[in-house]
């Protein structure tokens, strides 16, 4: 599947199959609903599918659900909702769907072997942070002169893929200088 169309993926939820897609809408309701960077939300996530369940934790699993379930054509999703059609049996495998759902549409890890520590704590602090969705959301439209509609509906991976191009053919960077993840921080 291309970067650039990428496609819904189906989530088994309370014997019910829904197709889900990360898009920007859908990182801004979670990081609006629950008040949470949407990084701090996965890795919660992503402990919940190690068996590492908290009640926090199935609070913030809930929360991303019904935010994806809202931006998703569900409307009427609540993290309450979900939290009845979650079973104990499949709650693991559950959050690991979500938590690779995020991981697909998210933007490419950079691949640079760097032994600096200033990096490392920077790469800390980013990934804690939440995704500044307003300045996506402008340089998508004003720079880009994408359509507003059109941007909600993009995974962050998409948007960093497109501003990464543009910046390359607008000669801001190289090819192996990309790295907008850091331009996009909070």
């Amino acid at each position: 599947m291309s970067d650039l169309r990428p496609q819904r993926r189906a989530l088994l939820l309370g014997g019910e199959q829904h197709e889900l897609l990360f898009s920007l809408a859908a990182v801004d309701e979670v990081q609006s609903s629950l008040n949470l960077p949407i990084f701090d939300a996965i890795r919660a996530i992503f402990a919940v599918a190690e068996g590492k369940v908290t009640e926090k934790g199935l609070e913030i699993l809930a929360g991303v659900l019904a935010a994806l379930l809202r931006t998703n054509g569900e409307p009427g999703a609540t993290a309450l909702g979900v939290i009845r059609q979650l079973k104990p049996e499949t709650l693991t495998g559950t959050a690991l769907q979500v938590a690779a759902l995020f991981t697909e549409d998210a933007p490419e890890a950079d691949d640079e072997d760097d032994d600096d520590d200033e990096d490392d704590e920077d790469a800390a602090k980013e990934s804690s942070s939440a995704v500044n969705v307003a300045r996506l959301l402008y340089t998508c439209t004003s720079v880009l002169r994408l359509s507003e509609a059109d941007v909600w509906e993009m995974t962050l991976r998409k948007i960093y893929l497109l501003i990464d191009e543009h910046l390359i053919a607008n000669g801001k960077k190289k090819e192996t200088d990309i790295d907008s993840v850091e331009m996009f921080a909070g």
